[in-house]
């Protein structure tokens, strides 16, 4: 997540493409070039470094560079068994000693090598690294006591104002607590808008209250038995705080609302966002927000993720929206490998209708001939006439109707296409199932749906609705709360991986560990996630009308991920 060394490259290019020269842009810092060594690997001479690595090969960047391993944060990771050392701020300038509560996590919960769990159990000191010593293990591998670390490690070929400036930047990095955290406390803001469904914002506000009562309850009983049973947990009593949820609600013009954003944010600052949801209005704003703030914002109920998502950001999303739906379409519709059929796409005018149909014209490329119209309110009766009409046997119509589902899909079943296949997006499922199985047309219906098929049932869904129902929180819609109920407990085992270290860039790398774990409770077939990426649902299936099945619906063909 290297932005601000974006935006550094990004001004730079504008200066000489206006005919400034190298010289007269500002020079790089000290700790901006190491801050750039350790996330790109390029050194101060402006050229990639080399290293030799665990074969005696010698590599450059971006083979091998300290963010690779150590992460954005500097608190290490696991790969394959193997453990990564943290080298942020607060461990890497001060003495290491024998500490259970750093070491936990790594030595009972996470799988390691034999030699990655020997050096954990060995309980190994070391005094603070300085710049020299910094200098001797990135060169030779030899650590301050004159160890050898472990081979994984690169041998890099630094000059002296390489170290200088990677020291530079070490000393920097998590070297605080990141805002939003104070002694006792942990905020976390629920973002809504005053276009979001009342049972939507109830939905989020009351399953999130929930889960932080019962973690704050905890907590507080804990806290109440100092030594108590089983021992080693006294130790991590320090790093406990109780959950503080913040409700940040937007009003007005969505022009408005990253100011709003930046009142709530200067008032009280939320360590990270837990959700959100602002009708249909897209998450772009939100998201650019909490990149330039460097804040998490986990699993927000929005089909319209911001553009950026599948590259990066620190939002974290738990499906590709409406643009994945369409990619969707795409893919599906390459699976015949038919190229004389036409493609006509209806769209109405709001970013649920524009959006997708824009990145279904990304993403046919050349497989069909694509037209797209943009239907105006009320219109949609005598669009689907003149759409109607054009279709042959082989042609496809894709509606995109956004806020005006409920009128498209009447619009449909009182002008039905005498031939061709007609497409929509899994927002109109309900109205579709509802209104066109019954109809002669229902054969040549089908639906994007990226969630898990109504006949499969994870085990782990009836815990999360009995969790619900023991707390008296209403369960309405099972879906959307059963997702929420998913991120609050992610995060719960990301702030215990995180054990203190309140980073948010930590945060995050632990989140994208542990995504994929026994947490689902299945309103997707899986979630998963990697280092960078955003979307933990990166596909979709297309479901055809079938009166039999479980929710009307059928798959047609497999999971397609585009």
């Amino acid at each position: 997540m290297a932005f601000r060394q974006a935006l550094r490259l990004a001004a730079l290019l504008l200066m000489l493409a206006f005919g400034a020269s190298p010289s007269q842009a500002r020079e790089l810092s000290p700790e901006e070039l190491g801050e750039r060594l350790y996330t790109q690997g390029i050194g101060t001479s402006g050229k990639p470094v080399a290293a030799i690595d665990i074969s005696g090969q010698r590599v450059f960047a971006p083979q091998f560079h300290c963010v690779s391993c150590h992460r954005r944060s500097g608190y290490g990771s696991r790969e394959g068994g193997v453990f990564i050392p943290p080298i942020a701020a607060p461990v890497l300038y001060q003495p290491l000693t024998p500490s259970r509560t750093r070491a936990f996590n790594s030595m009972y919960f996470q799988q390691q090598a034999t030699a990655s769990e020997g050096r954990l159990y060995n309980g190994r000191t070391r005094p603070a690294y300085d710049k020299a010593s910094l200098a001797k293990l990135l060169r030779k591998g030899i650590d301050p006591v004159g160890a050898p670390v472990p081979a994984a490690m690169p041998k890099f070929d630094l000059n002296d104002r390489d170290v200088a400036a990677l020291d530079a930047y070490l000393r920097t990095l998590s070297a605080k607590p990141d805002p939003g955290v104070d002694d006792t406390s942990i905020h976390f803001a629920i973002i809504v808008s005053d276009r979001t469904a009342p049972l939507t914002r109830k939905m989020l506000i009351d399953t999130s209250n929930a889960f932080a009562t019962r973690y704050n309850s905890n907590i507080t009983s804990e806290r109440s038995r100092p030594g108590f049973s089983p021992y080693y947990r006294s130790d991590f009593v320090n790093f406990w705080r109780k959950w503080v949820i913040d409700v940040w609600e937007l009003k007005g013009p969505e022009s408005t609302w990253p100011d709003q954003l930046e009142t709530f944010y200067n008032a009280q600052p939320a360590f990270a966002v837990i959700g959100g949801a602002l009708g249909p209005a897209p998450w772009q704003g939100v998201s650019d927000f909490c990149d330039a703030k460097h804040m998490p914002c986990l699993f927000p109920d929005t089909d319209l993720p911001a553009a950026e998502a599948a590259s990066g950001g620190y939002t974290i999303y738990s499906h590709g929206g409406l643009p994945l739906e369409a990619r969707g379409i795409a893919a599906y519709l390459k699976r015949s490998e038919n190229t004389q059929r036409k493609v006509l796409q209806l769209a109405g005018p709001d970013a649920q209708g524009t959006i997708p149909a824009q990145e279904l014209v990304t993403a046919a490329g050349t497989i069909a001939a694509l037209r797209t119209e943009t239907v105006p309110a009320g219109g949609w009766t005598a669009a689907i006439i003149r759409a109607a009409a054009e279709l042959g046997k082989d042609d496809v119509l894709v509606l995109w109707p956004g806020a005006a589902g409920g009128a498209a899909v009447a619009a449909l079943a009182a002008n039905p296409p005498a031939q061709g296949l007609v497409i929509l997006p899994s927002a109109a499922q309900d109205e579709v199932v509802r209104t066109l199985t019954p109809l002669p047309m229902a054969d040549r219906v089908r639906l994007l749906h990226p969630r898990e098929l109504p006949s499969v049932v994870n085990p782990h869904s009836y815990r999360v609705r009995a969790w619900l129902y023991a707390r008296r929180v209403a369960v309405d819609p099972p879906e959307d709360q059963f997702q929420v109920y998913y991120g609050l407990s992610v995060l719960e085992k990301a702030v215990m991986e995180i054990q203190g270290d309140y980073s948010r860039e930590y945060l995050i790398e632990e989140i994208e560990m542990i995504a994929e774990s026994n947490l689902n409770p299945g309103v997707y077939p899986s979630l998963t996630l990697g280092p960078g990426q955003r979307i933990a649902s990166r596909g979709t299936y297309v479901v055809k009308l079938d009166a039999k099945e479980m929710g009307g619906i059928a798959p047609d063909g497999d999971w397609i991920v585009p």
